[in-house]
């Protein structure tokens, strides 16, 4: 039997080369995406072509071809697909592309075109996206979606490297905060609201930040945040380095006010025995909205002196009560039953059987 045949679309990332490898050493959450999808359904006998940025040196990944999204141009004029996923971009949806049965997967907060009114409504048969806020922004952004209601969308989630959260162990934590996310997304108000007051109740209280960079202006931050007492940048890290440090971090934080779709670091500080301390804003409220714990904490988004005293009560109870803290680390831990690039793939393939 003929294998079907699934290309994906996902373009440069700021003109860097890409695969399996510099994903598995801190690439970003779509470019994971597309790599760890396209492995498990090649596995499940799917002939998968991606068009990405690899390097010459690595053009098949797993059982797939991970091709130059130039190939992309050529190749549609005379490869048929079976089902085709535009990555992020909907400015690349072609005529000549010879496949029925197209979709998007919306990874940023909305589709990216050079015409953000062109998102190929009446080609694209389903916007998929990450998250029940994610879902109501589409609606209310897009006219050509919501006059369909929902039934252009269909609701998908996002995995994490399992294997490098096993043997976690909550006696051995420290006190130690980990920020994995850009700078922008309420750092500041973080450490100046929340870290800094803590740091003199806490002293030995030590803050981790891990994150790499695009612009010079996150090498500024970044250069800037590393002077600040308690606070060390680790920079970019690999997965299952950044999965160590998970490990060992009592706590994860995170202000809220960044309008995530989905945020896998939140499900990745669960599974690694973090306690989270953050609201259930944007796209976090459907990750991470399962959690009892989250859910009765109710904390607001994180922007003013106000708003940390919520959290600075939450996290001196943690730190000072250790016995607490298991119990809800212990709980959190559950979030491994829920989120896998084994669960991503069946959720594409009941889209695909049903969209035939």
């Amino acid at each position: 039997m003929q294998k079907e045949t699934i290309g994906i679309f996902i373009g440069n990332h700021y003109n860097q080369y890409w695969d399996e490898h510099t994903v598995e050493n801190g690439m970003g959450g779509s470019e994971t995406w597309a790599i760890e999808l396209g492995k498990v359904l090649a596995n499940r006998g799917y002939e998968i072509i991606m068009y990405a940025n690899p390097s010459e040196e690595h053009d098949v990944c797993e059982g797939f071809h991970l091709k130059h999204s130039d190939s992309y141009f050529v190749d549609i004029l005379t490869n048929t697909y079976d089902y085709f996923i535009y990555s992020r971009f909907t400015s690349y949806i072609s005529p000549y592309l010879k496949c029925h049965n197209v979709y998007v997967m919306v990874h940023d907060i909305y589709p990216i075109s050079d015409d953000e009114t062109q998102i190929g409504i009446g080609r694209v048969k389903k916007y998929c996206y990450l998250s029940d806020w994610h879902k109501e922004f589409l609606l209310e952004r897009y006219a050509g979606i919501s006059l369909f209601n929902d039934t252009l969308l269909y609701k998908v989630s996002n995995g994490f490297s399992k294997q490098y959260y096993n043997n976690v162990d909550l006696d051995k934590k420290e006190n130690i905060f980990l920020w994995s996310s850009a700078l922008n997304r309420g750092f500041n108000a973080f450490y100046e609201y929340v870290f800094y007051p803590l740091l003199r109740q806490f002293p030995d209280l030590k803050l981790f930040v891990c994150t790499g960079t695009l612009f010079d202006a996150d090498i500024h931050m970044l250069n800037a945040a590393n002077l600040l007492p308690g606070v060390t940048v680790l920079g970019k890290l690999s997965k299952r380095e950044l999965a160590e440090y998970q490990k060992r971090s009592k706590i994860w934080v995170y202000p809220g006010s960044w309008p995530e779709t989905f945020c896998i670091t939140a499900v990745e500080s669960c599974a690694a025995g973090c306690v989270p301390v953050c609201p259930l804003s944007f796209g976090i409220g459907t990750t991470l909205g399962t959690l009892d714990y989250l859910k009765n904490l109710n904390l607001p988004m994180l922007e003013t002196e106000e708003d940390a005293s919520l959290y600075i009560n939450e996290i001196t109870k943690l730190l000072s009560d250790d016995e607490y803290r298991k119990n809800i680390a212990a709980d959190v831990m559950n979030i491994n039953n829920i989120y896998s690039w084994e669960n991503t793939a069946d959720e594409f393939i009941n889209l695909f059987e049903s969209t035939k």
